[in-house]
């Protein structure tokens, strides 16, 4: 999902601007957007370093961390030495996170949705809410978003689909003869048990190859099995056996 609005580069120098580029003004920016955040074609941490040949990745994290930690108000500031480890471990368990999906998790941390400090800024509340944030906000959108491409592929596989009808008025043959037919949940079947012509079988071999009816795989598999068990050979086994 590429994005006009917050554009994405690795087209800079260093860690500075790196850290520069993706501050605090495009975390604001993006976080209103977290379908951006979830799907835009961000960066990963591995891949910052990666580009960088640097920790660039930890340098990024730091920053923000430490910018956790001053509005968060809390007592005792985080320590260097907790600051270094804190981003170390990020990077090590969490490599594979865009930098727009760790934009959201801190963003999300100050708004309140992991809870919050009390005294210190602690390091493990960060990476347990981190855990959290991935297991089961990130497992959960992800999978939605799988299961929606999946309807939408079926809805166009649906529309694109060859109505019965139609698929029999072209092979010049009525419904009766049709080798595939209609169940009452409109779903296509085989049915092979009535003799073809050679030619009509070749033809039906042809259109179970080409999936003339878009039928979706459960029942194109089921298609190609029924053929076989008929012509004891598959679709194109028949179509070389005839070729010959």
């Amino acid at each position: 999902m590429p994005s006009t609005l917050l554009p994405i580069t690795l087209d800079l120098k260093n860690s500075i601007e790196v850290i520069k580029y993706y501050g605090r003004t495009f975390k604001k920016q993006i976080c209103k957007i977290p379908s951006l955040c979830w799907f835009g074609d961000y960066p990963t941490l591995a891949a910052l370093n990666k580009h960088y040949k640097t920790n660039v990745a930890q340098s990024w994290l730091m920053n923000n961390l430490t910018e956790l930690s001053e509005y968060a108000g809390a007592k005792d500031k985080i320590t260097k030495f907790q600051l270094e480890n804190c981003a170390d471990a990020i990077y090590v368990n969490f490599y594979y996170l865009k930098i727009s999906e760790m934009m959201l998790f801190f963003s999300r941390f100050e708004w309140g949705y992991f809870g919050e400090f009390y005294g210190a800024v602690d390091p493990l509340t960060i990476i347990t809410a981190l855990w959290d944030f991935v297991r089961t906000t990130r497992k959960g959108v992800l999978l939605q978003h799988e299961n929606e491409l999946k309807r939408q592929a079926e809805r166009e596989r649906a529309s694109l689909q060859l109505d019965w009808s139609q698929y029999c008025e072209k092979r010049g043959i009525t419904e009766r003869a049709c080798p595939f037919k209609k169940t009452e949940k409109g779903v296509i079947v085989s049915d092979f048990h009535r003799k073809e012509s050679n030619a009509m079988a070749m033809q039906t071999a042809l259109d179970i190859i080409n999936n003339t009816l878009n039928l979706d795989k459960e029942h194109l598999d089921m298609v190609k099995d029924s053929f076989k068990k008929y012509h004891n050979c598959t679709p194109e086994e028949y179509l070389k056996k005839e070729e010959l």
